[in-house]
């Protein structure tokens, strides 16, 4: 049975670290291109507490929040449904039936009629949105990160309808995902949950990847230099190191080989094509041109 909390810990807090929430579920299923399993045992383990991020798309996807969800709810009057919007804004809810500690927070909780209730769940996204983002009437339109994670937030809360809105840089509208509920996709979830929170108390973290992710967390549990220490490493772990960096150098001089031929092909041209896909664009920036590349298609949303 869900219940409200009306005192959970902020993000951030130690509380909230130690804690299972829907933020951290891509992670722990290792489907999040910002976090990895090694960087979320650690934080709750306690062992890693990572310096808070404040970036300004943080502090304005939260302030968008109330924007997209008002249109949100003016689309749906004009589709002739009234719904109302919980006036507290976010709202906490637990299961305690769940056998790991844990809460999700819901951006906005909707509500018609008596007891018909529906998650919203709000995003901004850059340019890369435009590739990892479907059109809203296209299958798993969605990122699989948010996916999951908005999976989780209907499972512990008991509200089976979300909707998932997304503001795209470039678009101009807010796009209106609707999402619909997976029970066995919630029930995996918790028993990934579940073994994945048993091994932080068992000690056992699991193993280290090439994630940023996994790269920041190593580098924030040792923070401190012993200037007097040694370590050998072995033989085959030194020479990974030798020749992933001198790939990077031989990678970078290729890219900028590249870069400099299509330059040179586009002239004065602000765009670059492959038929009807766009290869880069030329844009001035402090009295020079950037070249900013575009990835290939590859069935994502075509603009």
């Amino acid at each position: 049975m869900s219940i409200i909390l009306d005192d959970a810990p902020a993000p951030g807090t130690p509380e909230w670290q130690r804690s299972i929430t829907a933020s951290k579920i891509p992670g722990i299923l290792g489907v999040s291109p910002f976090d990895s399993p090694f960087a979320v045992w650690q934080k709750l383990a306690g062992r890693w507490e990572p310096e808070p991020v404040d970036k300004p798309i943080f502090r304005i996807g939260h302030l968008a929040e109330r924007v997209m969800c008002e249109f949100w709810q003016e689309q749906k009057a004009r589709e002739g449904e009234r719904w109302r919007l919980n006036p507290g804004g976010e709202m906490v809810y637990q299961n305690p039936d769940l056998p790991f500690p844990h809460f999700v927070t819901l951006d906005r909780r909707a509500w018609k009629g008596g007891r018909r209730f529906r998650v919203l769940e709000c995003k901004t996204t850059g340019w890369e949105g435009l590739r990892t983002w479907r059109r809203p009437d296209e299958p798993d339109s969605i990122p699989l990160n948010y996916h999951v994670q908005v999976q989780f937030q209907m499972g512990v809360s008991g509200i089976h309808e979300a909707d998932v809105l997304v503001w795209l840089r470039g678009g101009d509208t807010i796009e209106i995902h609707h999402v619909t509920f997976d029970p066995e996709l919630f029930t995996l979830i918790v028993a990934k949950c579940e073994s994945f929170f048993q091994s932080v108390i068992d000690g056992t973290p699991p193993d280290l990847d090439d994630s940023t992710a996994t790269y920041d967390a190593v580098r924030g549990l040792h923070p401190d230099v012993d200037e007097d220490a040694d370590v050998q490493v072995p033989d085959v772990l030194a020479r990974e190191l030798w020749d992933a960096a001198a790939a990077e150098k031989a990678a970078k001089q290729r890219l900028t080989g590249a870069k400099t031929a299509v330059l040179d092909a586009m002239g004065n041209a602000k765009t670059a094509l492959l038929g009807d896909q766009k290869v880069a664009t030329r844009t001035p920036s402090r009295g020079a041109i950037t070249l900013r590349i575009s990835k290939p298609t590859q069935g994502k949303r075509r603009w």
